[in-house]
């Protein structure tokens, strides 16, 4: 794979189809995320006068290295599709599509420091193109090459994430866009009492599925596990976690369903800084 980092300790890269290599690569895998985004950091400052002249440059210097960081193999065309056309023939074309099991992602790039919220509109015209052709998305994606605005496709008026590699903390870059990566990635063995124990899933990994079983617990990013009945007691709990009262008219008794109850949850955490891809369920 062409332009990607190697392992400073054993020349190989980790091999994210490998169920064991980012266990025992996953401190590598971290590292070499973290220099990914100062290397960015770095390019962007140094060579910002021909990167916002270019969309294409900042494709290749800024976008296609952390999305090698997270994973994605650039050159595979069963998981990352560059100028795609949801349908053939037609000359729109997103610039980004990344395919993973039941994971699908577009990502609309620009040019550095282009102000993204007048292309929003281009990328939900986009969104409208794959549900036409009947092509299902997890998330959709636009960028600049410092600014990521990450949406959900059923609520494009709403950002689910965003963040800034100049502006933002490296530990916040790491924390949004790892939910990238334990979606292409399982997750690691467990090292301290924080980490997730043998047989969870995190909730941003779960797919939804209808008469999918309660799960027996939740256990928060800081290592509490608290006991679930049903589905409603995830969000109900999540609510509490976080010091929060639950929305007016809301009630405990009503049922809620696995995709709802998940979707909101995740949507929860992400406003009050917290990373869904650190709270995990149990299920057995």
């Amino acid at each position: 794979m062409a332009g990607t980092h190697t392992d400073s300790r054993d020349g190989k890269l980790p091999d994210p189809d490998n169920e064991g290599s980012d266990v025992a690569a996953g401190e590598t895998v971290r590292e070499q995320f973290e220099g990914t985004i100062r290397a960015i950091n770095t390019c962007m400052h140094r060579y910002g006068n021909c990167l916002r002249a270019n969309e294409a440059l900042t494709r290749s210097a800024l976008i296609d290295p952390l999305l090698v960081s997270l994973g994605w193999r650039l050159h595979d065309p069963g998981q990352v599709m560059p100028e795609f056309r949801p349908f053939s023939g037609k000359r729109q074309a997103v610039d980004y599509m990344l395919v993973r099991d039941s994971f699908s992602m577009i990502i609309e790039s620009k040019a550095l420091d282009i102000n993204l919220e007048p292309c929003e509109q281009e990328l939900i015209d986009y969104v409208t193109l794959f549900e036409e052709a009947d092509k299902a998305l997890s998330l959709c994606c636009l960028t600049n090459g410092d600014i990521w605005n990450i949406f959900e496709p059923h609520n494009m008026s709403e950002r689910v994430a965003e963040l800034s590699i100049t502006s933002h903390s490296l530990e916040h870059c790491i924390e949004v866009l790892s939910q990238w990566k334990l979606l292409k990635f399982r997750c690691h063995q467990r090292k301290s009492s924080t980490d997730p124990l043998e047989g969870t899933i995190p909730i941003t990994g779960i797919r939804p599925l209808d008469g999918l079983v309660a799960p027996r617990a939740i256990v928060f990013s800081d290592g509490e596990e608290r006991k679930l009945k049903a589905w409603k007691d995830v969000k109900q709990h999540t609510y509490e976690k976080l010091d929060l009262r639950l929305p007016k008219g809301y009630s405990v008794r009503r049922r809620s369903h696995s995709s709802q109850v998940l979707k909101d949850t995740s949507r929860l955490l992400y406003h009050h800084n917290r990373n869904p891809s650190e709270t995990y369920l149990i299920f057995s």
